[in-house]
């Protein structure tokens, strides 16, 4: 189960590079890499706490951990990517 949650999580995170890859403008391109970012260090952070590498904080698991404001900000940053990827084609 572990490893299926942390596929679909490096999953996530490839696709968010593939969109600031294709991206069109410089905007798109850093909105992309600072989500995917933000994603990689959050979900970093909590692995490390859970196997005991790292002080406890209080950093949720992306999509997974409760945490309301954390839940609704993850789910922005990455429709933020979906957008990013959707207009990869507009001029």
């Amino acid at each position: 189960m572990a490893a299926a949650v942390l596929a679909l999580l490096y999953y996530l995170l490839y696709r968010g590079m593939l969109a600031a890859r294709s991206s069109q403008d410089r905007l798109g391109t850093y909105l992309s890499l600072l989500v995917v970012s933000w994603l990689a260090g959050q979900s970093a952070i909590n692995i490390g706490m859970v196997l005991g590498l790292m002080p406890t904080i209080g950093v949720p698991l992306p999509f997974l951990s409760y945490g309301g404001t954390a839940l609704i900000a993850v789910t922005c940053g990455v429709g933020l990517i979906a957008n990013v990827r959707g207009r990869r084609f507009v001029n």
